[in-house]
C-alpha cells in the first residue's frame, strides 16, 4: 500500500530542514564508509562548494514537500559481512550490509527527525519505549529495570521478568498495519508517503 500527495501540494505540516541542518548532517557524515550504486562518496561530499550544499537543501526541501523520496537513493548495494567464529559455508554465517547513497544518509535523519518531533509532540510514543528515541536507549530501560528490583528487594516483594529476542525484527514489521498505524495518529502525509 503507497500513498502519494497531489504533485502541487505544500506541506504545512512541518518547517522542512534550514540550511544549517542539512551541512550539519553534512558534517556528521563518516569519510570511512563506502559509497553507494553511484559511487560519490562522503568525503566528495563534505568537499561540495556551499552552492551545491544549497542545491541539496533545494532538493531535500522538494522530497518533503512533495511527498516523494527518489527511488534511486533507496537502492543499496547489500554486501554480505560474515559475522567472527561462524561457518563460512552456512548462509546464516553472514550479515548483510546496506550501502546506501550519501545523499540519501543526509535526506533520512531529517525526514527522520521531522516524524519523530510530530510524533513526540503528538504524544504518539509509549512512554515505555526506550529505543530508537532521541536521548533514550535499552541501557536506560535496563537501569529502569534495575530499580524495579531493587525496590522489590526493599519492599520484600518478588520480581518476575519475561525477556524477548525476535531475530531479524525490522524484517518483520508488518509495513501496512505500520503506515495504518501513521494514518490513525493523523501523520503529515508528505512524511507518509
Amino acid at each position: 500500500m503507497r500513498f502519494r500527495t497531489e504533485a502541487n501540494s505544500v506541506c504545512k505540516d512541518f518547517d522542512p530542514p534550514l540550511p544549517s541542518e542539512d551541512l550539519d548532517c553534512i558534517k556528521s557524515l563518516r569519510i570511512n564508509k563506502a559509497p553507494g550504486i553511484v559511487g560519490r562518496n562522503n568525503k566528495m561530499i563534505k568537499n561540495h562548494p556551499l552552492y551545491t550544499i544549497l542545491t541539496i537543501t533545494i532538493i531535500i526541501h522538494k522530497i518533503m514537500t512533495l511527498g516523494h523520496f527518489p527511488t534511486r537513493w533507496k537502492t543499496a548495494t547489500v554486501v554480505p559481512i560474515s559475522k567472527p567464529a561462524k561457518d563460512p559455508t552456512d548462509t546464516n554465517s553472514y550479515r548483510p550490509v546496506s550501502l546506501l547513497q550519501s545523499l540519501s544518509k543526509i535526506a533520512e535523519p531529517l525526514i527522520l527527525k521531522l516524524l519523530n518531533n510530530y510524533l513526540r509532540e503528538n504524544s504518539v510514543f509509549c512512554s515505555e519505549q526506550f529505543d530508537f528515541r532521541e536521548k533514550l536507549s535499552t541501557s536506560h530501560q535496563l537501569i529502569r529495570v534495575v530499580e524495579y528490583v531493587t525496590e522489590g528487594f526493599g519492599n520484600k516483594q518478588k520480581t518476575g521478568a519475561v525477556l524477548l529476542d525476535i531475530q531479524k525484527t525490522f524484517d518483520r514489521v508488518w509495513q501496512d498495519g505500520l503506515i495504518h498505524k501513521l494514518i490513525h495518529f493523523k501523520t503529515p502525509p508528505t512524511l507518509l508517503s
